[in-house]
């Protein structure tokens, strides 16, 4: 109880608790048996932002003081990238991808693990050039064209092409100098309320889901029809086939 700050709850009744001290009395409960290894099943999914932020940070704390392996199940992958040593993308009870949190979230190998770690946008083209000096391949997407990092699907072929919502910047207006290769013109086409953070889908030549918090939806006055611009680099563009 100490290591994990609740030993001033000793005396209360579980319905004297709050969601986090709840939480907290629980990770207890499972470290007090010395167990060789402890499953958290989306222990935070019911706490509120700042809550989980918090706690998040305390679960990490705890395990790395108690040494004991946790296997840490969630939808998140901002948890995942917080919290783990190594991640596993599971499918239909199949690993279909483990590596790294940062490889295996920024880096998705297939259209399952590109759904699983929010590359919402999966697009279709085919490889129009290669500039091996500049490290990009061209993509023509039918209505849009993507620079990418450089590929090894030859010239011409077809090409699947995933994009995370939450790696696409919205501007108001056109931006001359950014490090972003990829700046696409479109408007809002829909507007999806996510608690703390907003779903745009717009048309940019096609169709792209772009996520951002409900603070920079106010800021930039975005609404439906609203003219946009999509800001995009060249390694938010993961190769998945």
């Amino acid at each position: 109880m100490k290591m994990i700050g609740i030993s001033g709850l000793g005396d209360r009744y579980p319905r004297q608790l709050s969601g986090g001290e709840q939480q907290r009395v629980a990770l207890a409960r499972a470290l007090a048996s010395d167990p060789a290894v402890v499953l958290l099943d989306e222990p935070l999914s019911a706490l509120d932002v700042s809550t989980r932020l918090r706690l998040l940070d305390e679960i990490v704390d705890v395990q790395r003081k108690s040494a004991i392996p946790f296997i840490y199940v969630t939808h998140s992958p901002a948890d995942a990238v917080r919290a783990g040593d190594s991640a596993m993308i599971l499918d239909s009870g199949q690993v279909i991808q483990q590596g790294k949190p940062s490889e295996v979230f920024n880096a998705p190998r297939s259209s399952a693990v590109s759904r699983a770690v929010g590359s919402d946008n999966i697009l279709m083209g085919k490889v129009t050039d290669h500039r091996e000096r500049e490290g990009i391949s061209i993509v023509d997407c039918g209505a849009c064209q993507l620079v990418i990092p450089f590929c090894s699907v030859p010239k011409n072929a077809p090409i699947t092409i995933g994009i995370r919502s939450d790696d696409i910047i919205v501007s108001r207006e056109p931006i001359g100098q950014t490090s972003a290769r990829n700046m696409l013109e479109g408007s809002v086409t829909n507007v999806i309320c996510d608690g703390p953070e907003i779903n745009l889908l717009t048309l940019c030549g096609v169709s792209l889901k772009v996520r951002l918090t409900a603070q920079a939806y106010q800021a930039l006055g975005l609404g439906l029809g609203v003219k946009i611009y999509l800001l995009i680099k060249a390694s938010s563009c993961h190769v998945l086939s």
